[in-house]
């Protein structure tokens, strides 16, 4: 009795523990994604020649989509993390070693292309004449300047980043003996790295499957 007391955890609270964390685990790895299935599909869309036309009516959800999108990639990076954490071999190093790459360069491309475009058109509705137009070029320029914008350096890096992740934790959840069910959705989550869009919202969905399910395995 005297032992049991002592003991800093008691045998009898370790199964309590085990299935909070686990529920807390499966939350974080079916939650993100399900919220990004939600915001790639609401995610406005726009033509190059006529961005801001397609975006001055969707201002609003076009920057409540970006600010969440910067808060769902913490999310994403923390459940590929989990799901590679504890885990040795090349793969979950190479998974480890990108997560944050796509974390920094992500917040910026997301920050520059998408908030700060969205506060810019936001501007521009309320202005007239020049003021208007400049307001309209800074939006325009935001979106389609080759540094920070789509097809950009920063772009190019976040994406890599992100696929090479995803990729990695694929291949080490396959070295850890985890069922090709699991491995393979992972894998075919990179789909994901468009973050907008149904090709976007099926790879995080087919992501949630196969993390859930290895870690269902792994358990």
């Amino acid at each position: 009795m005297t032992e049991l007391m002592d003991h800093p955890n008691p045998p009898s609270t370790r199964p309590v523990v085990h299935d909070r964390h686990r529920l807390a685990r499966r939350s974080l790895l079916v939650g993100v994604p399900a919220v990004w299935i939600a915001v790639a599909l609401a995610h406005p869309v726009a033509d190059v020649g006529s961005l801001y036309d397609d975006l001055r009516g969707k201002v609003v959800i076009w920057t409540t989509v970006h600010v969440l999108q910067l808060v769902l990639s913490i999310g994403l990076a923390a459940g590929l993390w989990i799901s590679v954490r504890g885990r040795g071999g090349r793969a979950a190093t190479v998974a480890r070693c990108a997560i944050p790459v796509y974390l920094v360069f992500f917040a910026a491309f997301d920050s520059i292309t998408g908030i700060a475009s969205g506060l810019a058109i936001h501007h521009a509705n309320s202005l007239t004449g020049s003021a208007h137009e400049g307001a309209v070029s800074t939006a325009e320029y935001l979106l389609n300047n080759r540094f920070t914008a789509d097809v950009s350096p920063i772009w190019a890096i976040g994406q890599m980043a992100l696929v090479t992740a995803i990729g990695a934790t694929a291949f080490a959840l396959r070295a850890a003996g985890t069922t090709k069910a699991a491995w393979g959705c992972v894998l075919a989550g990179a789909l994901a790295s468009m973050h907008a869009g149904p090709p976007a919202a099926i790879g995080f969905a087919v992501l949630a499957y196969g993390l859930v399910r290895a870690d269902g395995e792994r358990a």
